[in-house]
C-alpha cells in the first residue's frame, strides 16, 4: 500500500540502478556510537554491492520510516538525473552548517531553526546531514496533518525544490496529478 503512493515509473527507474531492492521488517534496529550511528532507529537503508535494502521496524512510526528510507533509495536516481538539488545548502539560513555526525547532532541547540515563519528544518535530526534533511522532508510531506510544518517560506522552498527534482529525474514534468509529497505545496 505504501509503495502505491509512488508512480510506477519511479520504481522502475529507481530499480534500474540496482540488482534488487529488498524491503525487510525486523524486530529492532540497533547501532553504536563507536560506529557513528544512533543507538536505535525505526528504519535504515543500505547498499550491498548492487543490491539495495530498506529495513523497517514495525510500529506506530513504521510508515514514516518507510517513506524516509525510500527517499534515500530514490535519491540515488534523483542525484544522477536532475540538478535540482545541486544547490540545496543555499536554501538553508545564512551561516547554518550541517553537523555531518549523528552523535554530535543529538546535542545540537537547534531552537532558532525550528520556530515560526523562520523554520528551516523538520527537527534537529534534519540538521545532521543534507541527505537526512531531504529524507525528513519527504517523510513528513507524505504524511497527513503537517500543513503548519510546511507553511514557512524555507520549508516551502525545500519541498518545492525536492518536488521539482523528483518530477525532472523521473520524467514526471507532464504528470497532471499532484503527487502525495506535493500535498503541502502552496499554489
Amino acid at each position: 500500500q505504501w509503495l502505491s503512493h509512488y508512480p510506477d515509473q519511479m520504481m522502475a527507474d529507481t530499480a534500474s540502478h540496482f540488482s534488487s531492492l529488498t524491503i525487510c521488517l525486523v524486530q529492532s534496529i540497533h547501532g553504536s556510537a563507536e560506529s557513528g550511528s544512533l543507538d536505535s532507529a525505526n528504519g535504515i537503508q543500505f547498499f550491498e554491492g548492487k543490491d539495495a535494502y530498506v529495513v523497517i521496524r514495525p510500529g506506530p512510526d513504521a510508515q514514516q520510516a518507510f517513506y524516509h528510507e525510500m527517499f534515500h533509495v530514490l535519491e540515488t536516481h534523483l542525484l544522477i538525473c536532475s540538478t535540482a538539488l545541486d544547490r540545496w545548502s543555499e536554501l538553508n539560513p545564512t551561516g547554518f552548517r550541517y553537523d555531518y555526525n549523528y552523535i554530535t547532532n543529538k546535542t545540537r541547540d537547534a531552537g532558532i531553526y525550528l520556530r515560526g515563519d523562520s523554520r528551516a528544518f523538520v527537527d534537529t535530526y534534519s540538521m545532521s546531514f543534507p541527505k537526512e534533511d531531504k529524507a525528513r522532508i519527504m517523510e513528513y510531506a507524505m504524511m497527513p496533518g503537517n500543513e503548519a510544518l510546511f507553511r514557512p517560506p524555507i520549508m516551502q522552498a525545500k519541498l518545492r525544490c525536492m518536488s521539482n527534482g523528483l518530477r525532472e529525474a523521473y520524467g514526471l514534468k507532464d504528470f497532471q496529478e499532484n503527487l502525495l509529497w506535493e500535498q503541502y505545496l502552496e499554489k
